[in-house]
């Protein structure tokens, strides 16, 4: 996800963001976006993307690695670069904290 523009997203209930910060820098340690993309592919979460360029994609999902995701629509399959993506915006709430609770550094 293109880290220098960044947008708001708003939790479906409170959370508590010192869960995120605890994670630490072990060898364990999980990337937010791995997270983020996990669950929401996972859900099969419809998203919006915006483009670094301005361009609205719009889908689930369907897969990701370090540098693409793709995103599927009406059947049809789009690649997107994780460098041209500015935003993901999920159609609805997406829980993150589980990935989080237990783990103490």
């Amino acid at each position: 996800v293109y880290k220098h523009a960044i947008s708001t997203i708003m939790p479906g209930s409170p959370l508590d963001a010192d869960q995120f910060a605890r994670q630490g820098s072990g060898a364990k340690q999980r990337l937010l976006q791995d997270v983020f993309l996990s669950r929401v592919s996972e859900a099969e979460a419809q998203v919006t993307m915006f483009l670094v360029n301005g361009v609205m994609l719009q889908g689930r999902i369907a897969a990701y690695d370090l540098f693409c995701m793709l995103l599927e629509r009406e059947g049809y399959v789009q690649l997107a670069y994780k460098h041209a993506v500015s935003t993901i915006q999920p159609a609805t709430a997406v829980d993150l904290s589980d990935d989080w609770e237990g783990e103490e550094n």
